[in-house]
Protein backbone atom coordinates (compact mmCIF):
# COMPACT_ATOMS: atom_id res chain seq x y z
CA UNK A 1 0.00 0.00 0.00
CA UNK A 2 2.77 2.23 0.80
CA UNK A 3 4.51 1.65 -2.69
CA UNK A 4 1.43 2.41 -4.53
CA UNK A 5 0.81 5.50 -2.13
CA UNK A 6 4.50 6.49 -2.70
CA UNK A 7 4.16 5.91 -6.85
CA UNK A 8 1.10 7.99 -7.14
CA UNK A 9 3.27 11.03 -5.24
CA UNK A 10 6.04 10.61 -7.14
CA UNK A 11 3.64 10.45 -10.68
CA UNK A 12 1.85 13.63 -9.41
CA UNK A 13 4.81 15.56 -8.72
CA UNK A 14 6.36 14.66 -12.21
CA UNK A 15 2.41 15.78 -13.92
CA UNK A 16 1.98 18.37 -11.27
CA UNK A 17 1.69 21.56 -14.17
CA UNK A 18 -0.62 19.45 -16.43
CA UNK A 19 -2.68 18.08 -13.36
CA UNK A 20 -2.99 22.03 -12.05
CA UNK A 21 -3.65 22.88 -15.78
CA UNK A 22 -6.19 20.41 -16.22
CA UNK A 23 -8.02 21.41 -13.01
CA UNK A 24 -8.29 24.72 -13.08
CA UNK A 25 -8.47 25.21 -17.33
CA UNK A 26 -11.73 25.75 -18.41
CA UNK A 27 -11.55 25.04 -22.35
CA UNK A 28 -13.93 23.23 -24.06
CA UNK A 29 -11.21 20.07 -24.62
CA UNK A 30 -10.06 20.23 -21.02
CA UNK A 31 -13.51 19.70 -19.88
CA UNK A 32 -13.52 16.64 -21.81
CA UNK A 33 -10.57 15.13 -21.23
CA UNK A 34 -11.95 15.46 -17.43
CA UNK A 35 -14.57 13.57 -18.21
CA UNK A 36 -12.98 10.94 -20.19
CA UNK A 37 -10.50 10.34 -17.23
CA UNK A 38 -13.29 9.91 -14.79
CA UNK A 39 -14.90 7.56 -17.23
CA UNK A 40 -11.83 5.69 -17.70
CA UNK A 41 -11.83 4.90 -14.20
CA UNK A 42 -15.06 3.23 -13.67
CA UNK A 43 -14.51 -0.02 -15.38
CA UNK A 44 -11.63 -0.61 -12.60
CA UNK A 45 -13.64 0.63 -10.18
CA UNK A 46 -16.11 -1.53 -10.68
CA UNK A 47 -14.21 -4.87 -11.10
CA UNK A 48 -12.85 -3.93 -8.11
CA UNK A 49 -15.95 -3.83 -6.17
CA UNK A 50 -18.03 -6.33 -7.65
CA UNK A 51 -14.96 -9.16 -8.00
CA UNK A 52 -13.22 -8.45 -4.42
CA UNK A 53 -13.83 -11.74 -2.78
CA UNK A 54 -12.55 -13.50 -5.96
CA UNK A 55 -9.68 -10.92 -6.59
CA UNK A 56 -8.33 -11.93 -2.96
CA UNK A 57 -9.00 -15.15 -3.16
CA UNK A 58 -6.84 -15.88 -6.23
CA UNK A 59 -4.22 -13.04 -5.25
CA UNK A 60 -3.70 -14.74 -1.84
CA UNK A 61 -2.15 -18.26 -3.19
CA UNK A 62 1.70 -17.27 -3.11
CA UNK A 63 2.47 -19.09 -6.72
CA UNK A 64 0.23 -16.39 -8.50
CA UNK A 65 2.78 -13.92 -6.76
CA UNK A 66 5.77 -15.55 -7.07
CA UNK A 67 4.82 -15.71 -11.26
CA UNK A 68 3.04 -12.17 -11.47
CA UNK A 69 6.33 -10.49 -9.92
CA UNK A 70 8.48 -12.78 -12.32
Amino acid sequence: MILHFATLLSVSWYFRVYILNLIKGSEVEQARLRWLIILATLPAALAGFFFDDLIEFVFRDISVVIVMLV
